[in-house]
């Protein structure tokens, strides 16, 4: 099994070119759905409610990830402080968690392929655990409006992409780019290219 990972800016379209490659059969780790689990557990929403108050835990005793977010990701020294308390916090557990998941996987002759979906992937070392790292291009202007329809502001966009692995990095440090600036056609062309790619390079080796 091989184990592709998917970089690229924000809202580039990176969970797109994750399905894309599910439809061809490849099996998708999406570590922010895991991110989401490990926030569910009692010992999390204890370290987070002892370091930063009862405010970022909502009415049903659950992380309140917006309260969260507006504290680490906040355009403040102290902010980058507490994100970097908050990843040494979430990041291993997460990657336990996709570790986990892969020792699954490769006892099965049936997948072939698995995609790695994070916006850490990079800054967490999880590059670590890939054979492929693939790159989503995509321009500003389409990133933007994407931004735009999560309800972000430009200054957050802007923040949070700071607090991120540089796009030039993590275009040295690819194997492979897909250009998502196109139609959805033209990206699933793409990914069917690196599929076939993939999957024969396994089949030779």
């Amino acid at each position: 099994m091989k184990l592709i990972g998917i970089v690229g800016g924000i809202a580039s379209g990176k969970s797109f070119v994750s399905r894309a490659f599910q439809d061809l059969g490849a099996k998708w780790i999406n570590a922010d759905a895991m991110v989401h689990e490990v926030y569910r557990r009692p010992s999390v929403i204890q370290a987070l409610s002892q370091r930063w108050g009862a405010d970022v835990i909502d009415e049903q005793g659950q992380v309140d990830r917006a309260r969260v977010a507006a504290i680490v990701f906040a355009p403040t020294d102290q902010a980058s402080a507490e994100l970097e308390w908050l990843e040494s916090l979430v990041h291993p557990l997460v990657k336990d968690q996709i570790q986990q998941q892969l020792e699954v996987w490769r006892t099965d002759p049936d997948v072939r392929v698995a995609v790695l979906d994070a916006p850490v992937l990079l800054k967490a070392g999880w590059d670590q655990l890939c054979d492929e790292l693939v790159f989503v291009e995509a321009n500003e202007s389409q990133r933007w409006a994407r931004v735009q329809a999560r309800g972000w502001s430009h200054e957050q966009w802007q923040q949070r992409e700071l607090l991120q692995t540089p796009i030039a990095e993590k275009i040295a440090r690819s194997t492979r780019t897909i250009d998502n600036n196109g139609s959805p056609e033209a990206t699933h062309h793409q990914v069917r290219r690196i599929w076939e790619a993939i999957t024969s390079d396994r089949i030779a080796t």
